[in-house]
Formats: structure tokens, sequence, C-alpha cells
């Protein structure tokens, strides 16, 4: 690294500001959101499904709106009213989506539009939820009486259920026995459906006058979770003694939200929306709903916003928000999480991450944290420019023995041992060779990378003991990396169309392959693969993918963020992680396939050069300018669907037309089709057309020149003459 191309954070902190940053450490997630920006009609989003095609349906203070991926469809009621929004949703075991209303109307989609379901009566209250009976018939539960049934089958048939109770229903649920459970203002009611009314067959008290507004089924048919406005969760269980009701013993935090709905996703676990705290999940034991975690999201972890309304899992496994004003929000990926350690501006630029005493060291320009990854926060911070004279860090290694090694920006290097202070270990006089950009260790030595080349140390004396620069091989700029092979030898990253490889005693071996970019070939970081492949990163060139005999380039052409790359590292798994300015690319070499992640969500930090580290669990971390982001292959998403594809329109001619599934063309000897379609894929989204074309391919088409009308099949790309 060389002076000017990367910024640095000097600032001297006094122990009680130390002391403030240490318990301001925060984490972040990554969300994609969309509101008024990406045209979303409505920013308050009250529900949220996905039909068989793909769509993702949202129901917004606006009406109801489809989405692609890409855009906003609005979906028109059948009738002119105005005011209305829906409040519930719910698809029923043949994929139809169902919708209920805050005016008491119904609605059914019926493909990409709305059928209205006539409800008798004529004071109808808010739909405050639709459950679907065993015998798949849908109970429509308004917030005041009446309850209504409706047959798919024959929606004309409404059936009215009356309730002799008028407490005001704002949940509902339903045990695998055929009880509701309805949510009031102070309490939950335990009824059955007997002919044409409902019976309340118990009542369940405890809640402290909390308006319920969840109820969700556990994993046994006798538990449920119940969710309250201002009295946080419960844990209800049906015995056949009477209902117990209890909380989630070891969270506090759980007993005093506001909630507005409550989810289980394909994982087993169960989020929790509320009104002013953002999002909670709750992960459990796998052979019990007994919680073992609580993670929390809100404003401060990068939502949109912290009044959620609702929550989903579309087929992809993703996580859709709804909020109340802010839009919708997509959790791209939980796998990736930032962490910003210190509280002040400078103190959050991570430029090195190892592994010392159970902790990670976090290394930055004026000092390093212990940090505690599973409490969020750091256990310490070490102050080092007041020991290296007033010069900042450039670069840390930790030894096999723990031993703490630092690199400085003009003062040479320094050392902590396990259980000693930091002292200075090497000076060698000169401000050029006192610029150590990366340290590298052997069983014996220190190499330095310094601007001067590299010097190679005892570990025991801090003796010189080699000196490779101009004057035996290597190219006269600065040297940026080091990276260690198995033989004692290392390749070094500079300022060359070629790789450079130090072996010790023998000299320095140049590369017979060139590594050619558009620009001055600056080489800023180096790595290894498992099949023993040099990967070169470079300073607006790419990536090269060094061989004996040949060199590859890994650009923006093969889908990487930016030529302009910082750091680089391959992972246990032999994939390629890229570090560039605002995002990271990850190359896998068996598919060859880049994916590329925006680091906004960390708070737009760059990538600093040799700051990639992989514990033994298999976490990736990556340090930046605004902090660290931690990736957590566990968590990443296994399922991967194919795109559902969907006609949108066909273009005749230029001429564009909707969506039908056959289209009479009068007789031509040429037609130009282009099928307009979307391939649905929420999590990531593609825009895809397929274009045919229709002329004198063979003798059926000449001959039928008298004919005036052929159909073309959209399904099957066949025509037929009429």
């Amino acid at each position: 690294m060389r002076p000017g191309l990367f910024k640095m954070s000097h600032i001297s902190l006094l122990a009680f500001a130390l002391l403030f940053s240490l318990g301001l450490s925060g984490q972040t997630y990554s969300f994609r959101n969309y509101g008024k920006a990406n045209n979303l009609p409505g920013t308050v989003v009250y529900t949220l499904n996905q039909d068989d095609n793909g769509y993702l349906w949202l129901g917004t203070n606006e009406g109801i709106v489809r989405f692609d991926g890409f855009d906003f469809y609005r979906v028109l009621y059948p009738d002119s009213s105005t005011g209305r929004y829906p409040t519930v949703t719910l698809k029923d075991q043949d994929g139809t989506l169902w919708f209920g209303c805050n005016d008491g109307s119904v609605f059914r989609s019926s493909g990409k539009t709305l059928e209205q379901i006539a409800m008798p009566g004529s004071s109808l209250t808010g739909i405050s939820a639709i459950l679907q009976e065993s015998d798949g018939r849908l109970l429509i539960i308004s917030q005041r009486q009446p309850f209504f049934l409706i047959d798919p089958d024959k929606p004309g048939n409404v059936s009215t259920i009356s309730f002799r109770e008028d407490p005001g229903i704002f949940s509902a649920g339903q045990t695998a026995t055929g009880e509701i459970l309805s949510g009031t203002q102070e309490n939950l009611l335990v009824c059955r459906i007997a002919g044409d009314s409902i019976i309340t067959e118990n009542r369940v008290g405890g809640f402290d006058y909390a308006r319920i507004m969840a109820v969700l089924q556990l994993g046994d048919t006798k538990d449920f979770m119940i969710g309250t406005d201002g009295n946080g969760l419960f844990r209800l269980r049906l015995e056949d003694s009477g209902p117990v009701l209890t909380r989630f013993a070891g969270f506090p935090v759980l007993e005093s939200l506001s909630v507005r709905s409550l989810v289980k996703d394909s994982k087993n676990s169960i989020w929790i929306t509320t009104s002013g705290e953002g999002v909670f999940r709750m992960t459990f034991r796998e052979d019990a709903y007994i919680p073992v975690s609580v993670q929390h999201l809100d404003m401060n972890s990068g939502l949109a916003g912290n009044n959620v309304l609702a929550l989903f899992e579309d087929t992809g496994e993703n996580i859709w928000m709804g909020f109340n004003g802010e839009g919708l929000s997509l959790l791209t990926s939980d796998a990736f999480e930032f962490f910003a350690p210190g509280g002040i501006s400078g103190q959050n630029n991570i430029i090195f991450i190892g592994r010392l005493s159970g902790n990670y060291l976090l290394g930055t320009p004026s000092g390093f944290y212990l940090y505690d990854l599973s409490a969020v926060k750091p256990v310490s911070f070490t102050s080092l420019t007041g020991k290296t004279g007033q010069k900042a860090v450039n670069s840390y290694f930790i030894d096999k023995e723990e031993n703490i090694w630092v690199g400085t920006q003009g003062s040479g290097l320094y050392v902590k041992r396990k259980t000693g202070v930091i002292r200075q270990f090497y000076r060698s006089g000169d401000s050029g060779s006192d610029y150590i950009s990366n340290i590298a260790a052997d069983d014996e030595n220190i190499w330095l990378a310094t601007l001067n080349g590299v010097r190679i140390i005892s570990r025991k004396t801090g003796a010189l003991k080699e000196v490779y620069d101009i004057n035996n091989g290597l190219p006269p700029k600065g040297i940026n990396h080091i990276l260690m092979l198995g033989d004692g030898s290392s390749y070094v990253a500079t300022e060359s169309d070629r790789l450079y490889r130090i072996i010790p005693g023998s000299g320095v071996v140049a590369s017979d392959v060139a590594m050619h970019g558009m620009m001055l070939n600056k080489v800023l970081g180096l790595a290894r693969d498992r099949n023993g492949v040099i990967w070169a990163a470079t300073y607006g060139n790419g990536v090269f993918e060094c061989y004996d005999d040949s060199v590859k380039l890994l650009s923006t052409a093969n889908g990487i963020s930016s030529n302009y790359t910082y750091s680089i590292f391959a992972d246990s798994a032999n994939d390629i992680w890229i570090g560039h300015e605002r995002s990271i690319s990850r190359y896998n070499q068996k598919t060859g396939v880049t994916r590329v992640y925006s680091t906004d969500f960390a708070r737009g930090g760059q990538c600093n050069p040799d700051a990639f580290y992989e514990s033994a669990d298999g976490k990736l971390f990556v340090g930046t300018t605004e902090g660290l982001i931690v990736y957590d292959r566990s968590k990443d998403k296994k399922k991967q669907l194919p795109p559902v594809n969907n006609i949108n329109s066909i273009t005749i001619n230029n001429v564009e037309y909707p969506y039908q599934p056959y289209i009479n063309l009068p007789y031509k000897k040429r037609y130009t089709i282009k099928i307009n379609y979307t391939g649905i894929n929420l999590g990531n989204p593609e825009k895809v057309y397929y274009s045919t074309f229709l002329e004198n391919y063979d003798e059926d088409w000449t001959e039928a020149s008298s004919s005036r009308e052929v159909t073309y099949n959209l399904s099957d790309g066949k025509y037929k003459f009429n």
C-alpha cells in the first residue's frame, strides 16, 4: 500500500471517549428498499402474499399492487369504491389469493385481476382474518359480528355465521381440531362453529387488557404464540384441564412489544413485527419450541423504519417487510452482517482481522479491538499511536504464539508478546524501508513489505537477514502484499505486469507470462487457491488468474463489480472473494458465476487491502473503512428456484398487444413476433425477452396464400391456417 492511495484515519482518543465508543457498537444487515422512488403505489403496506406465477401481491393504502421484482402494477377493484385498502390476505389450497378489506369487502385473484365476492348485509366492518377450514371452505372473520363461510368452488353462496357476542375481533387462529381462537380487546376466545352459529367454549385472560393482535400455532397442535399490543408475547397451551398462559423465559425484551404480526418461516424461526421497535426473529431448539436466541432488527440494523405491519417469506426464502409509511423492504440475506465497533468517526476503519485468545482482533490505523462477536461488542481497545511515535499503523500479523506484530507508516516494526507490552522490534532508519505495508512470517523469519522492497528479519533477534529490492531484480515501486508459500518462498504484489517470486538464498524470479491490462498494472493483493493457482487483484485491470504457463483475466466482463480491486481471498470452498470500493464480488470457480454484494448496508465502506479472514467455523470477515462485514455461509439461502416465466405482452411487426393465448393474424409473407415475458425471481430479478419469426419456412406457409388468417399458439410456438 502506498501513501495517498487509501484514506487512513489518525485519531488520538481520550480514555473516556474510548469507553464511550465501546458501548456504541452497531450491527446492520443487507436490505433492498422500495418506496415512492420506485413507483410503489402507497407507502403503507398492510399485507403481503405471492401467487403461483411468482408475483408478490401487496395490500397498500392505495389498493392492491402486483410486483415482479422490477415494476409495480396496480390491480384495480371491479367497482369504483375509494378509500378501500386490504387488511388481511390468504392463499388457499388451490393457489387463489383472497383479500379482506377495511370496508368489509372481500376479493379473490383471477389471473392478474380481482373478482369481488358479494357479501350479505349492508353494515359490514373491516375484515380481521381469513382462515381455511379442513373441508376447504373459507371463514371470513370481521371485526364485528357476523362471520361468513365461503365455498371457493361456489363463491356466490356466502353463509352467515352468527356470533352471540360482539367483542371486537382483531386477530384469529385455528387449532387442528377446528377450534377458532379469536383475539379481542382484552382476552382470547376459544370458539367453535355449531351449525350457523359460533359458540364460545372458553375464555383465556391474563393479558392485562392488552389487545390481541396475532395468533400463531406452534409445532404442537396445542401450542400457540399470542402477540399483544403493548404487552408483548405469550405462549398458550390448550391443556385438557384448561388453557395455560406463560411467558418465554429468559427473554424479557419480548414482554412489552406492540406486536403487529407473527410469521413462521421455512426454517421454523418466528418473525415478530412491531409498532415502534422493528422486527424480532426467534430461533428455537430443534426438538421443541424452546427459544434459544432472539435477533432484533430495527433502523439501526438497516431497516427502512421501525413500524412494521407485515412480513412474508416468498418461495425463494426471501423475507419481505411492509412498513407503515416507508414502503417495502427485502432482506436480501441475513448471511451478511455489519459491525461498527467504534462509536467515534475513524475508529471503524478495519485494516486487519485475526483470532486472538478466544476473541477477534480488529486492527485499525490507531490501535486494535478485541471483539466478542457473539455478544456484538468490543471487549477492549488498545491504542497504539502513542507507542509508535504518533505514526499510523499500516499492517498487523498474529503468529502461532499469539504475538501481535505491528507495521507502521515510517516508524518500523513493533511487537506485542502474549504476556508483554508493545515495543519496537525493528527500525532501519530509512523512512521508505520503515513504511511497512504488509507483514508475513515463516518459522524463522519475519517478512516486511515496504516502500523500498522486501526486508527479511530474524523472528528472534530482529536482525536484518536479507534485502530484496531494485538491486536484485524487483521493480522499483513499493511492495503492497506478500503471499507466503509452503516452501519458504513468497510471491510479492507490486507495480508490474508480471508476478515476482522471492526464493531466499536463490534470488528473485519473474514469471514468463505477462498480465496485460488497459492501465498500468498495480497489484494490490495476492491469493492462492486450493489448486495452487495465484490470483492477483489489481487497481484498474481487474483480477488475473495466474498459472505456470498462462494468465486469464477476470473483469467486469465476467461479472465482477469493478476492475478496481483492493483485496482478494480464496476461501475454504475455493470461492474467490474480491474487495472493491463499495461492493464485494464472489467468483465461484466451479460454475463460473460471479455474485456481487453491495456494501451500502455497511455504510458504503471501502474494502481494505489484506483485510479478509476466514474463521475455523467458515465465517468470512471483511474489513472496510466503516467497520466489519461478516458472512455466515450457514445462513445463506440453500433454496435456488428457477424463475417463473410470465408473458406480459406480444409485439407483432412493431405493434404491441396485451397477452392472450391465441392471436389471429392476417396472412402475410413475414411476421416478426417479439414475446415480452418476465422471469420472476424476486430475490434476484431478471428481465427476459424472447423473439421469434414467422415466414415462409415450409411449403404449408407458401401454399396457404389463399388463406386470409393464421393462428399462432404462444404456448408451443406453432401456427395453423384457418
